[in-house]
């Protein structure tokens, strides 16, 4: 049944269609991968090789401009914590920590402090410098994207203040939710793009569904609907230092595909009119 996967969900596909689906996946993809593309374009076969295209591209794209703002964000929050603790290792004092995260969980389990912590100075651990450097920002330097963002929900909400107002000034809100949600959905994109996983169609859509409540035109201040894959953009091009550059690649990306976002509008994570968006 693998075998013959995309002839089995799809009985009527003409034989020439799937011969050339077959062609086109050898050596880049199963049929199982190619599914989903399908599954987006109704069975068009061509359309749907388009869309991997598509997907492929923007992968790539995302994949380097999420790493840039995973530097600069672990940058700018060491900066702002460091300045308001006064302290070169604030990861390892328990002080710094939300009260919640300081104590013990039930059944005697470890408090959140003592897991991070641990889990920080592991990675540190791995780093093969003579000379390590500052402490909180190789604290950073060897943590993944989640391990900072899991640092970020337990400091104390007074210390974390001005990176969060740093982060959210394009927000219609300026909290600790809105900033947490965006930088959650980065990291589901970022997983995705690193695993190679789909980022244009609805399986995409299904990961981020969860956030369609804080990441929204209502608080990015537009009056037109976004996709929760389009709020993440309008946020990246506005928040990150390279965030022109960024845009203009993106959009000479988008423009070459217009006509099959629009095609198959409500089908992939973006909309029929996704370049105005953000233009």
């Amino acid at each position: 049944m693998i075998k013959h996967l995309l002839n089995h969900e799809y009985p009527l596909l003409k034989m020439s269609d799937y011969k050339k689906a077959l062609l086109f996946i050898d050596g880049k993809c199963s049929q199982y991968y190619f599914l989903d593309y399908m599954r987006c374009t109704n069975g068009d076969v061509d359309d749907a090789i388009e869309f991997y295209l598509l997907d492929d591209k923007l992968r790539s794209l995302f994949t380097q401009y999420l790493i840039r703002f995973e530097i600069q964000i672990k940058t700018d929050f060491v900066d702002s914590v460091q300045s308001s603790t006064h302290c070169s290792s604030f990861w390892n004092k328990r002080k710094f920590y939300l009260p919640d995260a300081r104590h013990p969980r039930s059944k005697g389990r470890a408090s959140k402090y003592y897991l991070i912590r641990k889990k920080i100075a592991s990675n540190m651990s791995r780093l093969s410098f003579d000379t390590m450097g500052p402490a909180n920002y190789a604290a950073m330097y060897s943590s993944s994207f989640g391990t900072a963002q899991e640092l970020f929900k337990l400091i104390d909400t007074p210390y974390k203040l001005d990176f969060i107002n740093k982060y959210t000034a394009c927000f219609s809100r300026h909290d600790y939710y809105a900033l947490n949600s965006v930088l959650e959905a980065i990291r589901r994109i970022r997983n995705r793009c690193a695993h190679g996983n789909h980022v244009i169609t609805l399986k995409m859509v299904n990961d981020l569904n969860n956030l369609r409540g804080l990441l929204n035109n209502k608080t990015l201040n537009v009056n037109y609907h976004l996709t929760v894959m389009e709020s993440v953009i309008v946020y990246l091009c506005k928040q990150l230092n390279c965030g022109n550059e960024f845009k203009q690649r993106l959009l000479l990306v988008l423009n070459k595909h217009l006509p099959l976002l629009a095609k198959y509008n409500g089908r992939h994570s973006l909309s029929a009119n996704v370049v105005n968006k953000i233009i």
